[in-house]
């Protein structure tokens, strides 16, 4: 990616956060179209939907994203923007490209869909913003733990302390913050799913509602180990895990 395209990306991404945040925090301070949104989420009832309080974790998840947004944008006023001044190490800009902004602006979207009842919509948009944060996790190659392959050898045959201390900063301000982020967009899809499935009156084949809870839930326990034994990430399986104490807790509360 060329400099003044990356600068422009740079500078986008801070402006899509942002735009983000203003638009959930006006959602429900105005609120949009007269509805707030865990209003909005026990309009659609069902088994799947947590307790209020596991909600907080957006809070947490902007707190990260904002530390990316800072972090991303480092170097903006520089003009050698490659990761170790080396070539061979492609600035993670170059990775993420443009799908970080298209998670925001999808984000948006969906907040506006999902306040004016436009469930359809709103699972539409929220599938764009799980393609796009896993693109990057993918892209990133956000893995913890010991790093396999290639890198790690070369890097142990260099010794290069300036290059690992680089990429623990990356795991920190990039990879986690994707990782949270991408856990909770995962149950929050399903979540859309059943919500869409609700407000079409779908009747489940004539199975029970907690009988379907218990497939979906398994489903999301599935991909939750899939992604801890496949990339080593403890961040994305506790989301899993704190969505699902909500789920417990609203069930005994």
């Amino acid at each position: 990616m060329k400099t003044p395209l990356r600068k422009a990306l740079q500078v986008l991404n801070i402006l899509g956060f942002l735009g983000t945040i203003a638009v959930n925090a006006l959602a429900n301070i105005l609120p949009i179209a007269g509805n707030n949104t865990g209003e909005l989420s026990d309009s659609y009832p069902n088994l799947f939907v947590p307790a209020g309080l596991t909600f907080s974790i957006w809070g947490l998840i902007y707190l990260l994203l904002g530390i990316f947004a800072v972090y991303q944008a480092v170097g903006l006023f520089k003009k050698d923007q490659t990761i170790s001044g080396d070539s061979q190490y492609p600035s993670f800009l170059d990775r993420i490209s443009w799908f970080f902004l298209l998670s925001c602006a999808a984000n948006i979207g969906w907040i506006f869909a999902w306040h004016h009842k436009m469930v359809g919509l709103s699972l539409i948009l929220m599938l764009v913003i799980l393609a796009s944060l896993l693109i990057m996790y993918l892209r990133l190659g956000v893995r913890y733990g010991r790093t396999a392959g290639r890198n790690a050898e070369t890097e142990a045959a260099s010794g290069d302390a300036r290059q690992k201390t680089l990429k623990m900063r990356e795991k920190v301000f990039i990879h986690l913050p994707m990782s949270i982020y991408l856990g909770w967009i995962t149950v929050a899809t399903i979540a859309n799913i059943t919500a869409l499935l609700v407000n079409l009156g779908w009747n489940g084949f004539g199975l029970s509602e907690s009988f379907w809870t218990v497939l979906v839930m398994g489903a999301g326990l599935v991909i939750g180990l899939l992604v801890v034994f496949s990339r080593r990430d403890p961040a994305y399986s506790a989301v899993i895990v704190w969505a699902y104490a909500g789920i417990l807790l609203k069930r005994l509360t």
